[in-house]
C-alpha cells in the first residue's frame, strides 16, 4: 500500500564459519623449567571466505621464552603475555594452525592449574559464533564437590 514498501530478504546460506580448536602436543603436567607446545586451528567450516581473520590467544605469565609457527603464509604476529595473530583470508574448508612453543618457569609449583584461553574473530558474516572460542587446562585440575543445602520451610 503507497506510501509504504517492502523487501523480503533471504538468507542464502552462503556465509563463513570459524572454529577454534586448541591441543597440547604431548603432557598437560605442569612441571618447572618442562618445554609445552599446543597447537590453535582455525578451519573455515562454512562455504563462505572469512577474511580480517584475527586469533587472540593469552599466555599466562608462568610460561615463558615463547615461540610460534604457522602452516601457512600471511600470519602476522604481536607477541607478549597476549598472542593477537592476523590470519589470511579462509575459503570454505580452509585452515591454519599456529604451533606455540615455551617453557614453564623454574619458580612454578608443580602441578599448578593453567588455563589457556583462544578466539578467533572475523568481519565476514557466520553462521555461528558459538565455536569461535576454545581453551585448555594444564596441571592439575580438582574437582570439588559442595553440600547441597536445602532450606526446609514448613507451614
Amino acid at each position: 500500500m503507497p506510501p509504504y514498501h517492502s523487501k523480503v530478504l533471504v538468507a542464502s546460506g552462503e556465509v563463513a564459519d570459524l572454529v577454534l580448536t586448541m591441543n597440547v602436543v604431548g603432557s598437560t603436567d605442569t612441571i618447572p623449567a618442562a618445554p609445552i607446545t599446543y597447537t590453535l586451528t582455525v578451519l573455515n567450516q562454512g562455504i563462505a571466505t572469512a577474511s580480517q581473520i584475527v586469533l587472540t590467544q593469552t599466555v599466562p605469565e608462568e610460561i615463558i621464552d615463547t615461540a610460534w609457527q604457522a602452516s601457512a603464509g600471511g600470519v602476522a604476529a604481536q607477541p607478549g603475555i597476549r598472542y593477537v595473530w592476523n590470519l589470511p583470508d579462509l575459503s570454505g574448508g580452509a585452515s591454519v594452525t599456529i604451533t606455540v612453543t615455551g617453557t614453564f618457569t623454574d619458580t612454578l609449583t608443580p602441578g599448578l592449574a593453567l588455563p589457556l584461553f583462544g578466539q578467533v574473530t572475523t568481519s565476514s558474516p557466520e553462521a555461528s559464533t558459538a565455536n569461535n572460542q576454545d581453551h585448555l587446562q594444564l596441571g592439575v585440575w580438582r574437582t570439588v564437590y559442595l553440600p547441597i543445602i536445602v532450606e526446609n520451610h514448613r507451614p
